[in-house]
């Protein structure tokens, strides 16, 4: 409920009106002249104040002025005993919300006051607005400080990532309109990213090659998906060649819409130079062990045919290549003069190679069948083998 305050000389009005006032439901305090008034409004807060304009010291009309400088929100009704069209006017020049003269009905002072309250209500509501929506505009604008700043501290990394990536980095628009590259892009097409933007490839490349980088840009569009090609292309700052894997896909903005195709391109050049020189490494491996496989192939042959050509003195032919020292330190006792001690396969070790040759794996295998070759050397000799 609202709270007013009488300010009255006379004690039989402020007695009348804190009761007509009290009956309606209001709180009221009462005051005998300015000075008391403002004492009390220093206290508390006032709805409205009901000035008499004829008091002691300090008229009503300068207490009006005082209490709309310091407390603008307050509603003032002015009364007075001697109406004049003088204090009329200065009450109304003052900011005085209505004028009432006694004797004061009750009705007509609730009247007023209701719609003194009414009408200090929307005013404060207003205000209430008001606030609100200064204190919003100012939250908004720090708002949007903040997010400019945020925004733009995000763009400047973003630009520092793409502008320290070794790789080339490129945007066109859906027409192939250069909207932004990087530096390794600038040294690519030898200018300047503000020579570059709002130009095509057909500004920096021959017309073939161009063509067939708009048509890898159409193709990437179509099918929405990223676009992986290689590429040899020559750097117009210096004239080096690189070989480039490069990726293009469409790029949208944050409501989805079409931006256009985004590029990058890496160096793959040294890479494709490691392949080729581990594939050659590999085929050369290959190639030595099959050399391997063959001389061991040949070492046998060789062996065999070695052997058999020379049956009929087989135990000499044979015994140079690996005869142990027993075989060649005893001699049997039933071996009779001019004759050749008979060799088993027993007898053989692998001491000392042929003809300067490591023994192989392979020459040890064939030890195994080598006893049907000694069988036929002895029989032809009209030995029996032991």
């Amino acid at each position: 409920m609202a709270r007013i305050l009488i300010v009255d000389d006379a004690k039989s009005i402020r007695v009348t009106l804190r009761k007509f006032l009290s009956s309606a439901g209001y709180e009221v305090d009462v005051a005998k002249d300015a000075d008391q008034a403002m004492r009390l409004m220093a206290k508390a807060d006032f709805d409205i104040v009901v000035i008499d304009i004829i008091l002691p010291r300090v008229s009503g009309v300068s207490l009006l002025k005082v209490i709309r400088a310091e407390s603008p929100q307050v509603l003032v009704i002015l009364i007075t005993g001697t109406p004049t069209v003088e204090t009329a006017s200065a009450a109304v020049r003052s900011g005085a919300f209505d004028y009432l003269t006694k004797p004061i009905r009750k009705e007509q002072i609730l009247k007023i006051v209701a719609n003194a309250i009414r009408l200090k209500e929307l005013d404060d509501e207003r205000r209430i607005l008001a606030k609100e929506n200064q204190a919003y505009q100012e939250n908004l604008e720090q708002i949007v400080r903040q997010r400019t700043t945020a925004l733009r501290e995000s763009e400047v990394q973003l630009r520092t990532l793409i502008n320290t990536l070794p790789d080339l980095v490129w945007l066109k628009d859906p027409e192939g309109t250069y909207l932004s590259c990087n530096p390794r892009y600038e040294r690519f097409l030898g200018a300047k990213e503000a020579e570059i933007l709002g130009k095509t490839d057909r500004d920096f490349e021959e017309a073939d090659l161009a063509t067939a980088f708009h048509e890898q840009d159409r193709l990437t569009l179509a099918s929405g998906n990223p676009l992986v090609n290689e590429v040899e292309v020559t750097f117009a700052d210096d004239g080096h060649r690189e070989l480039l894997e490069t990726i293009k896909m469409p790029m949208y903005d944050s409501e989805g819409e079409l931006v256009g195709v985004l590029g990058i391109g890496r160096d793959i050049t040294e890479r494709k130079q490691h392949e080729a020189l581990t594939q050659l490494q590999a085929r050369r491996a290959e190639t030595l062990q099959e050399l391997s496989r063959s001389s061991e192939t040949l070492d046998e042959l060789a062996f065999m045919q070695h052997g058999l050509g020379q049956r009929k003195n087989l135990p000499t032919a044979v015994s140079p290549l690996f005869i142990s020292s027993e075989a060649t330190s005893r001699r049997p006792s039933n071996l009779r003069p001019g004759r050749t001690a008979p060799i088993t396969i027993n007898t053989i070790r692998p001491k000392r190679p042929v003809s300067g040759r490591k023994p192989c794996a392979s020459m040890n295998r064939w030890f195994s069948t080598i006893t049907p070759i000694i069988s036929i050397g002895t029989a032809c000799l009209g030995e029996t083998p032991n």
